[in-house]
């Protein structure tokens, strides 16, 4: 079959039809500039630390971190989630804590545009993630929130076996969330190629594509000669 001269015209306007048509999800992202979402962010973090009866103490290195993070929320341009990963005990956990309070509070103050103007925020411990999953319907409706948040990957077994039959529950939860580009923060003590070898080089490579990666270089806050037990 021979193209007509004109192929070029008859492509370009193809491209437009299925780009017409073609459903794309919104990218999140937290409607404040990035400084605004920065002192938010802190502010935010600083309250669970002192709501515990600590001491807040912002280092360079929090700082750091809480910039990037806002940078990240604030820019629809960046990837459709967040991967907070370093050792135990130093603020990955509060720091997801902090975003979700973060986006309670644009939400109850009525700042945010659809999709995400009734977005709970719900959060899971990847632990739970396998019992969930033996409820079809729970677990479909996990996979679908408009934003997850999942708290310590890599604590929760790989398989699951029920009648014989051998399952990955959160392997099959975030390859879900990567195809439907449904935003999800995610915290973990796994360095990179922990994570490859326990959830293999495919869904490594979907973490790469769906996740901003953000690592916590600081010590553990739990440590006894810490001022500031930021968990």
């Amino acid at each position: 079959m021979r193209l007509p001269q004109n192929h070029t015209i008859l492509v370009e306007d193809a491209l437009r039809l299925l780009r017409a048509q073609a459903t794309t999800t919104p990218r999140f992202n937290l409607p404040f500039t990035t400084a605004q979402a920065e002192s938010l962010l802190e502010a935010s973090y600083r309250v669970l630390v002192e709501r515990r009866l600590r001491e807040f103490t912002l280092d360079s290195t929090l700082q750091q971190i809480i910039a990037l993070i806002a940078y990240y929320l604030t820019n629809p341009r960046c990837k459709f989630g967040l991967l907070l990963c370093g050792t135990v005990g130093n603020g990955k956990t509060t720091m997801l804590h902090a975003i979700r309070e973060l986006i309670f509070f644009t939400n109850n103050n009525g700042l945010w545009d659809v999709p995400y103007r009734t977005v709970s925020a719900p959060m899971y411990d990847a632990r739970e993630i396998a019992q969930i999953s033996k409820d079809f319907r729970a677990f479909r409706k996990l996979k679908s929130l408009p934003l997850l948040f999942l708290d310590d990957l890599g604590k929760e077994p790989t398989e699951r076996i029920e009648y014989g039959n051998i399952t990955t529950p959160v392997v099959e939860l975030l390859e879900y969330r990567y195809e439907n580009m449904l935003p999800t923060i995610v915290s973990t003590n796994l360095t990179p190629s922990e994570m490859g070898r326990k959830y293999q080089a495919r869904i490594a490579d979907r973490f790469n594509e769906m996740l901003e990666i953000v690592v916590f270089k600081n010590n553990s806050y739990r440590s006894s000669t810490s001022t500031s037990p930021q968990q």
